[in-house]
């Protein structure tokens, strides 16, 4: 009873403190709103402007010499050497760097899974494929997805058996140099700190729960200023469609605004169920269907149009090309997937111990695995029966949406194939992945290894199961983030190599 008379009197006062600041305390909520406005909106939004005239004038150099590396791939490794060396130069300069970029660029790791969401919304658009065709894709992608994942998984197996026998060995030539700790003497002074010690932790925790309760205030505040921002631009957005057929703001505050609730409202044990892509997908597209009824002159077809119309920031300045025509959120979104690719530099930079420690095994697999699908997959399905380019994007079946873009366009594969095998592999990742490898695996030990995990999952189903890995398994997810990371750039890297080109066009008899 004193435990729970105590906890209610920390709690009331608490609750009391958050109801006072938000409802009565109107020069704090007008100064915390200002400094969010200026550091998540302002800032960023100048910080993302810089990147997006980086990536425009790297991409106008890239046309110029006449390779074609994407300009997102290059800025990306430029920025992870770039940090590399400032780290070890300048720690102040590197510090200085660290908190002008390091926010936004984590942002867009945190809503990668949201600029996959264009590619899923026109799908509707992709071109009709025979029964027989869909039904060779279908086959082709079960055993392709199989026999990848447990070939990675077993390699891995193999190597950590090797490992492990290994230590095992250098750990019975050290068992002669083990020395035993001496007990920790008991006494009254131990007994006078410990109750210190105790009244410390009561002290202590009782201010963690105070700036708990702070940190709580000002993010459920930032979250009320989020949303009535993109609240607004719905308003507003809503006549501009209506009148004008521009629909960048209606569907861009659309489209955030339900993978913003699903993302950060779904419970952790309903994530699996309530995947933010599959739901904000579905919900785009109903509430284009209520406002094609409510505007009775753009059907369903045209708003998938309008979203995507393929004016991105590399073409927003081409007037010859797209004259009138407003980008649309789709474009938005594109562009934004295109700094999400060199906030990739990010993990990668965080992880350099673990990528230098397990640099051979990485790109060992991860190379191999690469390179087996680059030649395998088009060879297979273009004999089966699947025409050139739906057989060319096949090779992209587990390269996340960030890289398998650039990666299909250099390839001239089907986009919408593409996009299509890569949802539905890291759907499989996040639903059937863990059953999988203790299938696969003979065993629950392969399960909780992390670098087995991750490496498997980063592999074979990309940044949407990754994505999932940060909430239930975050140091898996780091061996994700770099597996996929370097399973992508391979397949990037060969892809702008034009004798490789040549080679596996020839193999689906394409033509240029």
């Amino acid at each position: 009873m004193a435990f729970r008379y105590r906890s209610r009197q920390r709690t009331f006062p608490r609750m009391m403190n958050l109801t006072k600041k938000l409802n009565l305390d109107w020069k704090w909520i007008f100064r915390q709103s200002c400094k969010h406005l200026l550091t998540k909106y302002l800032i960023q939004i100048v910080v993302n402007i810089l990147i997006l005239l980086l990536l425009y004038g790297i991409e106008e150099l890239v046309k110029v010499i006449g390779i074609k590396v994407p300009s997102s791939v290059i800025l990306m490794l430029g920025n992870f050497a770039f940090l590399i060396l400032l780290s070890w130069a300048s720690p102040k300069l590197f510090g200085l760097y660290e908190k002008a970029t390091f926010p936004t660029l984590e942002l867009h790791l945190k809503w990668m899974n949201l600029y996959f969401v264009p590619s899923f919304i026109r799908l509707p658009l992709s071109d009709a494929i025979s029964v027989r065709e869909a039904f060779m894709i279908m086959a082709i992608f079960i055993i392709g997805y199989v026999v990848l994942f447990a070939l990675v998984l077993w390699v891995l197996i193999l190597w950590e058996t090797l490992e492990s026998r290994r230590k095992k060995n250098d750990e019975e030539k050290c068992e002669d140099e083990t020395q035993v700790v001496p007990p920790v003497e008991k006494g009254g002074v131990m007994a006078v700190d410990s109750t210190e010690d105790v009244c410390s932790n009561e002290c202590a925790s009782d201010s963690d729960l105070d700036s708990k309760t702070d940190h709580s205030s000002i993010d459920l505040l930032n979250n009320i200023v989020d949303y009535t921002i993109f609240f607004v631009i719905f308003i507003v957005g809503i006549p501009l469609f209506l009148k004008f057929h521009v629909a960048l703001f209606l569907y861009l505050s659309i489209t955030v605004l339900v993978f913003k609730t699903i993302l950060e409202k779904t419970p952790k044990r309903y994530a699996k169920i309530f995947h933010p892509l599959i739901f904000t997908v579905g919900f785009t597209w109903f509430f284009m269907q209520i406002f094609n009824w409510i505007s009775k002159t753009v059907s369903f077809q045209d708003s998938l149009r309008l979203y995507s119309t393929g004016r991105t920031y590399l073409y927003l300045f081409d007037e010859s090309q797209y004259h009138s025509q407003w980008p649309g959120a789709g474009d938005f979104l594109v562009s934004l997937l295109d700094i999400s690719i060199v906030s990739l530099s990010i993990p990668c930079f965080r992880l350099r111990k673990e990528l230098y420690q397990n640099f051979i095994k990485l790109m060992s697999i991860c190379t191999s695995a690469a390179v087996g699908c680059f030649f395998l997959y088009p060879l297979i399905s273009y004999h089966l029966g699947v025409k050139a380019p739906r057989a060319l994007a096949f090779m992209g079946r587990s390269v996340t949406m960030a890289l398998g873009k650039p990666l299909i366009a250099n390839i001239d594969g089907s986009v919408d194939l593409f996009s299509c095998t890569t949802l539905i592999s890291g759907l499989l990742g996040v639903y059937l992945g863990d059953h999988m490898i203790r299938l696969l695996g003979w065993s629950k030990r392969h399960s909780s290894n992390i670098i087995t995990v991750g490496m498997v999952l980063g592999i074979n189903c990309g940044a949407v199961a990754t994505a999932h890995l940060l909430n239930t398994n975050p140091r898996a997810a780091a061996f994700s983030s770099l597996s996929f990371v370097i399973y992508g750039l391979v397949m990037v890297i060969m892809s702008c190599i034009p004798g490789l080109v040549d080679i596996i066009h020839k193999i689906v008899s394409f033509q240029t």
